[in-house]
């Protein structure tokens, strides 16, 4: 048997410490790009939430700037005195239905007053402005039909209380009303003006976009 010279040996240990090597670096690179990969991904989904969270706010800013204006053109005209339209031609303009039933709100009361509040009778002239069923806050507290209490307004469930024999249309009463009377409609002036309002909608949205913003820097310098 022969015995590899010391040389010899040590020429092969040498290239195999090298193969290793080669072999080790290429496994850690490999490691550290899939290192970013994971965590560009990992980022990507708060920086796309916090963007589509600010697109919406945009939406929704627009749609109370149209909103506004379209109750503001509707208020600044005059009012229509149903019982002086006499003539055919003035209904043209008018979607007809006969409606026998209308609920309206007539404003607030204090909560001791609730139950022994009177009920108006007879005739009685009003001002009301018909307005679509006021979408809930995602936040408001579900209704309790059972109790009578209400925290949003639902046509269906408010005309299926009531015993209606079809969902009614939903008013609010704007006549004015002695001080110190109960109850207190709203003002004329309270029907375009909303909780959340549209500089509220912009502020919202330009913090959602900086902070999609800067987690996008962040995530950029910090997996380049």
């Amino acid at each position: 048997m022969v015995k590899p010279s010391p040389a010899l040996a040590y020429m092969q240990s040498s290239r195999r410490r090298s193969f290793s090597s080669s072999s080790d670096g290429k496994e850690e690179e490999s490691n550290k790009e899939r290192s970013k990969w994971i965590g560009r991904a990992a980022f990507s989904v708060p920086i796309a939430v916090t963007m589509g969270l600010g697109v919406w706010q945009s939406r929704r800013y627009f749609e109370k700037i149209d909103e506004i204006e379209m109750r503001t053109a509707d208020l600044s005209k005059n009012e229509v005195d149903l019982d002086k339209m006499k003539k055919v031609e003035d209904w043209t303009a008018l979607l007809y239905k006969k409606v026998k039933w209308i609920l309206v709100s007539r404003g607030w009361i204090p909560r001791r007053m609730r139950k022994d509040y009177p009920i108006s009778q007879g005739d009685e002239e009003i001002t009301l402005v018909l307005t679509p069923q006021p979408k809930a806050g995602s936040l408001a507290p579900k209704n309790d039909p059972e109790q009578n209490s209400w925290f949003s307004v639902d046509l269906a469930a408010m005309s299926d209380f009531a015993q209606l024999p079809e969902v009614a249309p939903f008013a609010e009463l704007i006549n004015p009303v002695e001080g110190g009377k109960f109850p207190r409609p709203k003002k004329e002036g309270d029907l375009i003006n909303f909780y959340v309002t549209p500089a509220t909608h912009l502020s919202y949205a330009a913090t959602w976009y900086m902070l999609s913003g800067a987690m996008a820097v962040a995530t950029y310098y910090r997996f380049r």
